[in-house]
């Protein structure tokens, strides 16, 4: 009977405990306001994670590209990120998804907060240019 008690303490301790770290770890990061976010845009980045279930638990940490877009949409509308810091270097990936990219940062910036691009040797041919200065009229932009 002692045993059987201990046992049961012991489990609903550990269960405890268990509980408090899925809260912790589910819960995500703290976030203060007025902070900026920080992107590291560079190397290679898929379309989408692998739809299944196997393909997402062994695929490797690889960044995607609606990850991306996604949390510069969401920083767009979260009232605690006062802006992006977006620390730009060279892209494995092909024209569309630079696109992508870019006009996700053209409406960061659109929305009123500050967008702050640092071109680390960025491929001048990715045409990052148009979307992160004030417009223009020239360029390749002045088409659409």
């Amino acid at each position: 009977m002692r045993t059987r008690r201990r046992y049961l303490v012991l489990l609903i301790v550990v269960a405890l405990i268990a509980v408090l770290v899925a809260r912790s770890w589910l819960r995500g990061p703290t976030i203060k306001a007025g902070s900026y976010l920080v992107l590291e845009v560079d190397g290679a980045y898929e379309e989408a994670p692998p739809p299944d279930l196997m393909g997402r638990l062994l695929r490797r940490r690889e960044r995607t590209l609606i990850e991306l877009v996604t949390m510069i949409r969401k920083a767009q509308v979260d009232e605690r990120i006062k802006g992006v810091i977006a620390r730009i270097g060279p892209l494995d990936t092909g024209w569309a998804k630079v696109q992508d990219m870019r006009d996700a940062l053209r409406a960061f910036k659109n929305s009123g907060k500050p967008l702050v691009a640092l071109l680390e040797n960025a491929d001048p041919q990715q045409r990052w240019g148009p979307a992160l200065r004030p417009h223009s009229g020239s360029g390749p932009d002045r088409y659409r």
